[in-house]
């Protein structure tokens, strides 16, 4: 069920981007390489969850990434950046109960200063599955209350300090957050947060500083305006007392405004259909018997902000409901996902769901069509 419904879209959606980044945006001379040793801790946000952690996370990472140097109108606007896929490997805090943390990912890795510093700072943000060898088991591993599914969304932010050794090696030391769980899919999903910090090199075939271009393309796109309309659809549960798994359908539109080079403000208006409303109401401590068929629908406004790099949109939408029917959702609603845009105008991407900051409640895999002008 997982592989049709979350590995095969994401595997399209990871292959139009690296087509979208092999035409005409690098050689081999580009490649790098580059590990870290990662140590530091589960940050629980639960108290049982804090009585089972017995041992610190150790664990480690490698890259193949390639240097982007200005190729493409976006490489200059973010000062160069390294895109590439990687591997993360650690402990969860408790080997018995909770297991070990596998994942594969995409990663964006910026400088913020000039690339021929010798001392520069930065961050990389990732996304990609990870696999968690523990999970929820009411009869051999009723312990670990917090997560169902062995395979679930991996997110990593780092914030990172590099100093060159030699003018093809790096030293790096950063501070790495870490967060996996199933968006809901299946319960329990509290999931983790971790924390580390992290050492390692960096090795690359040739000094980028020489490879890059001196004159970068003109952006394509002249459009100042765009109207998106979407629809989209995923699947949650609510309770590991209650397997069964309750569709969801949203309805969005869109308008943004071009405010820089790779930057678009708008606002969107989403339409919700989730279909699980109604169990909500009847597991409740107190059952509660006043749902009608109207509860199922929900309203939610999002300012918008979407970070173009080629035709990949990383989004970022905060926002509140204006309607909705289950008082523990509270106001607030985020999502967070990523966007690819074809060609014709099409567009199509994956975005999760949360009430409050990051209480997720569903993963969307969505598609729609664009108007620009």
């Amino acid at each position: 069920m997982w592989i049709k419904r979350v590995i095969i879209p994401l595997i399209i959606l990871i292959i139009n981007y690296q087509q979208g980044i092999s035409q005409n945006l690098f050689s081999k001379k580009q490649l790098y390489v580059e590990g870290f040793y990662h140590y530091g801790f589960v940050a629980p946000h639960h108290d049982y969850m804090a009585y089972f952690i017995n041992e610190h996370v150790q664990g480690f990472q490698v890259n193949l990434g390639i240097s982007t140097i200005g190729n493409k109108f976006w490489n200059k606007y973010y000062n160069y950046p390294r895109i590439g896929i990687g591997y993360y490997h650690s402990g969860l805090g408790n080997r018995n109960i909770y297991g070990l943390l596998n994942a594969g990912y995409l990663y964006v890795d910026r400088s913020f200063f000039n690339l021929s510093n010798r001392f520069n700072l930065g961050n990389r943000i990732s996304l990609g599955l990870g696999h968690i060898s523990k999970i929820f088991d009411l009869y051999s591993n009723s312990y670990n209350t917090i997560i169902g599914t062995k395979l679930n969304v991996f997110i990593q932010y780092n914030i990172e300090g590099a100093v060159k050794i030699t003018p093809l090696v790096q030293m790096k030391m950063g501070l790495s957050l870490i967060h996996s769980s199933n968006g809901s899919i299946h319960e329990p999903n509290i999931g983790f947060n971790i924390v580390t910090s992290s050492i390692g090199l960096q090795y690359s075939l040739t000094n980028q500083v020489y490879n890059i271009k001196k004159e970068s393309p003109i952006n394509p796109d002249s459009s100042k305006n765009q109207f998106i309309t979407s629809a989209a659809f995923g699947w949650k549960s609510i309770s590991r007392f209650h397997s069964y798994e309750y569709p969801v359908y949203d309805v969005s539109c869109e308008y943004s405004r071009k405010i820089s080079s790779t930057g678009w403000l708008g606002l969107a208006l989403t339409g919700y259909c989730d279909r699980s409303i109604k169990k909500e109401f009847e597991i409740q401590l107190v059952p509660d018997s006043t749902f009608k068929p109207s509860d199922y629908y929900s309203i939610a406004l999002n300012p918008s902000y979407e970070m173009k790099m080629g035709r990949l949109s990383f989004l970022f939408q905060p926002g509140i409901y204006l309607k909705h029917s289950v008082k523990e959702y509270g106001l607030i609603t985020n999502r967070i996902g990523l966007r690819y845009n074809f060609r014709n105008n099409m567009v199509a991407g994956i975005s999760i769901k949360a009430h409050w900051l990051a209480k997720a409640d569903v993963v969307e895999w969505n598609i729609g069509y664009r108007w620009k002008k």
